[in-house]
């Protein structure tokens, strides 16, 4: 199977694709473009020292960012190694725009040879009311989207594309 150029994405509450290149981690795409977020650096910053962890580290402050980009509308898509998707945000089973633009970033994907019609995707939806000494649980429901031609097309570009409008 060959290695894919992107394996991890975000999905814009304005239906934008953020592409986490290979060697980051979505963290880092935050902590590196907070402004694509509606964060400041100083904001980020200040996440970690909260707990006192290293920036870019995979614990509490990164859980809590996560969490606000989730409460924003922004959809986490990312690769795992066993050959499958998941798509992680607030609310995913409840929001046709949100299940719309992930059939739109499917259908990108096949468009572009990154996915084939086998592939399948885990869908979490992440409960936000919780907090740092109540962590969320997660439920996991699997989809298979053999059936992608169903979605109506959504649009989605990636972030430095120009519209010639």
């Amino acid at each position: 199977m060959k290695r894919l150029k992107y394996e991890a994405f975000f999905i814009t509450p304005e239906n934008r694709l953020i592409p986490v290149p290979l060697c980051l981690n979505h963290i880092d795409v935050i902590c590196d473009h907070p402004e694509l977020f509606g964060f400041t650096k100083d904001y980020v910053t200040e996440k970690f020292k909260k707990y006192n962890e290293p920036l870019r580290s995979e614990k509490r402050a990164r859980s809590e960012l996560m969490r606000e980009t989730y409460k924003k509308g922004f959809i986490r898509l990312r690769y795992r190694k066993d050959h499958y998707w998941i798509a992680e945000s607030e609310n995913l089973f409840g929001n046709e725009k949100k299940r719309e633009q992930i059939a739109g970033w499917i259908k990108f994907m096949l468009a572009h040879k990154e996915l084939n019609g086998d592939a399948y995707m885990e869908v979490s939806e992440l409960d936000t009311a919780f907090d740092e000494t109540n962590p969320p649980d997660k439920e996991s429901f699997h989809y298979f989207f053999s059936k992608v031609n169903e979605y109506p097309s959504i649009e989605i570009k990636y972030k430095e594309e120009k519209n010639d409008a």
